[in-house]
Parts: structure tokens; sequence; C-alpha cells
């Protein structure tokens, strides 16, 4: 198993072929998922980079896993290398960013949460929209906090409120995006109260998106509430935990 595994720092890669340890859980809603980047062994030079830079990207296999702006930085000693972790948020701008905003009436949800995001000045794009579309028939008047606005919208039409590196996303299809076989599981899905969780490769694994897939010979297909990876580029894990609202 080849562990690929990088970190860039506003575009910059950091300490390439030091060891990378990866904690990021993506969930519904507009929330910030707070993910973890340990990176060991950095040398001075490379700490100066490290601090200086904003927007952290994780990447495998060319592949985006994690990203979001910088947090929080913490450095210790560990067997005698420096150790930094690093604490990073894809939706903090977002959920603090407040709006005032009025829309004439006839504008349709997914134009409406377009505009929402227009108006906070994040440059965070409507991805996708899959929910049912429908019209509002009266004037909106929005003030506060963006991400409540946002999910105010979404909830008027059932959709699932996600936002990830490509950006916010309502969904409530049920064609499958994403497939896994057989045997890119790693064990059984397991129960989770009404939910599946299953053990899946590393990759990016976005919320909202309806994933089929294969087991003991009978295919069946879900939506992802949450994803959890786990990435180590040397000993420790490497695995990823999805969980399914199943659908069939």
């Amino acid at each position: 198993m080849t562990r690929d595994l990088h970190a860039f720092f506003s575009g910059t890669e950091i300490a390439p072929g030091a060891r990378l340890r990866l904690t990021a859980e993506e969930t519904s809603g507009l929330r910030p998922d707070l993910h973890t980047l340990t990176v060991f062994g950095l040398e001075e030079v490379d700490l100066y980079s490290l601090f200086s830079g904003i927007e952290v990207q994780v990447v495998s296999d060319s592949r985006i896993l994690a990203s979001g702006a910088a947090v929080d930085f913490a450095r210790r000693m560990e067997d005698g290398q420096s150790v930094v972790d690093v604490t990073f948020s894809p939706g903090l701008a977002l959920w603090e960013a407040p709006i005032s905003l009025s829309l004439p009436a006839g504008e349709t949800v997914s134009s409406s949460m377009a505009a929402v995001l227009e108006a906070t000045g994040l440059n965070i794009p409507l991805a996708s929209f899959t929910a049912e579309d429908l019209t509002i028939s009266r004037p909106q008047a929005f003030f506060g906090r963006a991400a409540e606005a946002l999910e105010n919208l979404a909830a008027s039409v059932s959709g699932l409120l996600s936002l990830s590196s490509a950006g916010v996303s309502v969904s409530s299809d049920t064609t499958p995006s994403l497939v896994l076989e057989e045997d890119d599981l790693t064990s059984a899905p397991r129960r989770a109260g009404g939910n599946l969780l299953l053990c899946c490769p590393v990759a990016p694994w976005s919320v909202g998106n309806v994933l089929k897939y294969t087991w003991s010979g009978i295919e069946r297909r879900g939506r992802i509430l949450s994803s959890l990876i786990e990435a180590d580029s040397e000993t420790g894990p490497w695995s990823a935990m999805v969980e399914l609202e199943q659908i069939i």
C-alpha cells in the first residue's frame, strides 16, 4: 500500500518527505468542522513558512482530502524532534460571516442561496443543488449570520446542506455519484443507529453525495452524512469511515 500524503500552505508544499498525519471529519450542516494536520521533524526554516501560511490543503494521489483556513498552531517535542499540530477549518469564515441582503419576489431557493453566498464576499460558490428548486413568491430580507440564512433556505426544500472544498451543496438526489466495489471495503458494513458505517479507502468522501456499494453480492446505496479520514504517511492509521443514510 502506497501512502501518498502532501501538505500545502497557501499553495506551497510544506516539508516534502516529512511524516504527516491527518485527522479530518466532515459533517452535514455549516457548523465548522475542525481538522488536524500533524507535521513531524520540521526544520526551523520550514517553521517560518508554516506559520506564514493561511490556507491549508492536504492532498493524496492528486485528490484534496481536506482543506481550510488555519485556526491554530501548537509546537511540541516528541522523541527529540519538532512536531507541529495545525488545526484548520473549511467553514469557520462562512460560519462567522454577517450579511445584510434584500431579494425581490420570484427568486428560486438556489438563486437565493447563491446571492447569500455572494453577499459574504468569501468567494464560496453554490457548488451543487439537487433538491426541488422552489420559487419564493414573496420578497426576502436577510440580516445577521449568512450560515443561518443558508440553513433556513436548505430546510425549506428538505435538502441536506454541506460544505466542501468545492463550495456549498444542497442534496436530495438519489442518483449515485460514487461507487465502491466489494473489494474496496475493508470490513462488513456496520449498523450505527439507523445508519450504516463503511470502512473505505482514503479518499474524499463528501457529505451529501450518494454512494453505491456492493457487499455479499448485494448492491445498495446511501447518502453520505459524515466521513472521518485518519491518514498517517508512515506507520499510523490509513483509513476512512463513512456514515450512510441508506436509500435502498
